[in-house]
Parts: C-alpha cells; sequence; structure tokens
C-alpha cells in the first residue's frame, strides 16, 4: 500500500518531498515491511534511512549495508541509526556485531541512550554473557544514563544463564533500591538463579515478596521455587507451593509435579498425603 501511495502521487504529478517519502519509510517500519522501505530510499535522507534499517529486524546484514550506503552518501550517522542497527543484530542473536556497532557508535563520540544500552544489554542476557552486562550497567550509572526495570531484567537474566545467582540477587536488591519496580519477568529470572544455586529459602522469601508487591504467582518464580525445594528434599513446602499454582489456575510444568512427587518420596511422605495433594493437577509438558 505504502508502493501504492507513492505511485499515486507520481501519477498524479504530485512531487514526493522527503516528508512525503519518511513518512511512507515509517509506514513500512511499523510493518517490518523493510524490502518495500529500501524500495524508497532514494533520495531519502537520515530520517528516512534510520526508519528503513529499524524495519529491518532480523535481517541484520541489510542493517549495515545500509549504514554503508549512507556513508557513501555522506548522511549523518546519529544514535537513532547505531540503536535500529544494534537491535537488528540483536534480533538476530549476533552479539559480537552488536558490540562491534556499539563501540563504533562511542567511536563517533555520540552518546549512547537507554535504548542503546537495552540492545546490547539484551545481548548479554541471550548469550550468558554476564560480566559484559553488569559493565554495561555500570557504564549507564557512571555516564548518567537512565537505567529501567527492562535494563535490570536483561542483567538478572544473564546471570541467571550462568548459574550465578549472587550477582542475580545482588542486580535485583540493586533494581529496588534504585526506585524502580521489579516485573514478573525479574522475578522469574531472579528464583530460576537463586534454585540453580539451591537458595530455596530465598526462593520462597522471593515469592513473599511477590504478593506483597501485589505480584500473583507465576509459573516462573513457582516452579523455580518448588524445584529448590525439592533439591533440598523440603517436601512440606513445595507442596505448599503447589496448592497455591491449584488456588491460581495455574498450568503447571511437569517438571515441578515431578520434582515435588520426588521430594515426596524421598521423605518417605505417606501415598495417601501424596495423592490428596496430586490428584487434581493438571499438568503442563
Amino acid at each position: 500500500r505504502a508502493i501504492s501511495f507513492l505511485q499515486q502521487m507520481r501519477d498524479e504529478e504530485i512531487q514526493i518531498n522527503l516528508i512525503a517519502r519518511n513518512a511512507v519509510i515509517d509506514i513500512c517500519d511499523k510493518g517490518n515491511a523493510w524490502q518495500v522501505a529500501i524500495q524508497l530510499l532514494r533520495g531519502a535522507d537520515t530520517i528516512g534511512f534510520n526508519s528503513a534499517i529499524n524495519a529491518c529486524a532480523v535481517e541484520w546484514t541489510v542493517a549495515i549495508q545500509l549504514i554503508e550506503q549512507m556513508q557513501n552518501q555522506e548522511l549523518q550517522l546519529d544514535v537513532i541509526t547505531f540503536n535500529a542497527a544494534i537491535g537488528a543484530c540483536d534480533e538476530a542473536r549476533n552479539w559480537k556485531k552488536s558490540f562491534e556497532l556499539f563501540q563504533e557508535l562511542q567511536g563517533r563520540r555520540l552518546v549512547p541512550n537507554t535504548r542503546s544500552y537495552a540492545a546490547v544489554i539484551h545481548c548479554c542476557e541471550m548469550e550468558g554473557l554476564w560480566p559484559e552486562a553488569l559493565r554495561f550497567l555500570e557504564e549507564m550509572e557512571r555516564g548518567g544514563v537512565e537505567l529501567n526495570t527492562m535494563t535490570y531484567n536483561s542483567a538478572i537474566n544473564a546471570c541467571e544463564k550462568a548459574s550465578e545467582w549472587t550477582l542475580a540477587l545482588h542486580l535485583f536488591t540493586s533494581l529496588e533500591s534504585s526506585f524502580l519496580a521489579p516485573t514478573v519477568v525479574s522475578f522469574g529470572a531472579c528464583a530460576k538463579a537463586l534454585e540453580q544455586g539451591g537458595r530455596w529459602m530465598e526462593v520462597l522469601d522471593l515469592l513473599v515478596l511477590m504478593m506483597l508487591t501485589s505480584h500473583p504467582p507465576d509459573v516462573v518464580s513457582s516452579s523455580a521455587a518448588i524445584t529448590a525445594c525439592a533439591k533440598e528434599h523440603v517436601w512440606l513446602e513445595a507442596l505448599d507451593i503447589l496448592e497455591d499454582m491449584l488456588d491460581f489456575q495455574l498450568d503447571i510444568p511437569s517438571i515441578a509435579v515431578s520434582a515435588t512427587y520426588s521430594a515426596c518420596e524421598r521423605r518417605s511422605v505417606p501415598a495417601g498425603a501424596r495423592t490428596r495433594h496430586f490428584g487434581g493437577v493438571k499438568k503442563k509438558k
């Protein structure tokens, strides 16, 4: 429809100015129609190219080519240009190229903003690169760049993937002390990290905090708590969490049910008691 709109303007001999061209490219950006956006770049300015790069999504090689095209046309590259390209690399899970682009952004004496850091920290999350995630967070603090819950969540997830539960818990605490509101994702990432570290009491404290902050228990946090308790044979607490999941009508993963059942078996919980607790469980594979 975007191309048809421009073609109609040509047919009616209406001069196509930069504003009209950029507006149509922006439509392509919102619709992730990068192939269409590229066809409209002839005579476009930095704003138009930025929208086209943003439309590339996972097509990171196309995003890089468009940056090169901008340089050939001596168009100014700005923070938005690099944010869009870094985002494309992030979507494609190409963390090395994301880091290269981030370094180039800084090398051009451009000031990275929250979105710049959010993209590279998300790359760290996907690959479990917790030292890099922490470094980027420290850069944000030193540079006075606004931190948000999303950047903290990504860093916590990076620590969780690397089984660094102490760092994950530290980041979660820092999130709260920064007067940012933790989300269900924050709780889930921290709970999984604590579960991997065998910190069942801390996971239970986290579930209590969820309730106190008006976050109903979710599958991720509750399952992590059950698994943590099961590993330490704390069967009664595991059963309590399982019943809470039933009360909140959550789809219970099979692994959570198995973990709880195993904990009961290890503690020789009578079969009748087990049947009463597990009878109404609907497992989710």
